[in-house]
């Protein structure tokens, strides 16, 4: 599965506030990291697996992901928004498009980055992340459901 996914799977379940972790982890923002959450949606499938076998698992799965698999079915799943909103944009001729760090904010380990999508000096989104990777990620989704919304 894909990381995004399982992350998605473990924010709709408030997975972060029952994960038991070092302090330093936490402090460093580990209940809404990707990876740790994604890691741990993958380690509650395997549970399941070894303890029910594989019926109760693939049943577990499809259940739970059912959006995330119709969503693949019909080619929707976007794992990097900044490709996509370039690629979207770049149909009709090259544009200019501006990632910028406006602020960022917390003690350096525990820092959250605020970036702004600029297309052609007009800006499309704003979003926030634990990292300035995550955050021009985030502006860039929020980008691209701007345009969906216009276009839709």
């Amino acid at each position: 599965m894909c990381e995004n996914s399982l992350y998605e799977i473990a924010k709709k379940w408030d997975l972060g506030k029952y994960i038991r972790m070092s302090k330093g982890e936490e402090l460093t923002g580990g209940r809404e990291r990707v990876s740790i959450l994604a890691d741990c949606v993958e380690a509650i499938i395997a549970a399941i697996y070894i303890d029910a076998g594989f019926e109760k698992a693939k049943g577990f799965v499809l259940t739970n992901f059912k959006d995330t698999i119709e969503k693949a079915i019909k080619n929707k799943i976007i794992l990097d928004y900044k490709t996509k909103l370039q690629e979207v944009m770049q149909k009709n001729g090259d544009v200019d498009i501006q990632y910028d760090l406006m602020k960022y904010e917390g003690p350096p380990h525990r820092r959250k980055f605020y970036t702004q999508v600029s297309v052609n000096n007009k800006v499309l989104g704003n979003g926030t992340g634990y990292s300035k990777k995550e955050s021009e990620q985030s502006a860039a989704k929020k980008a691209l459901k701007g345009l969906e919304k216009n276009n839709g």
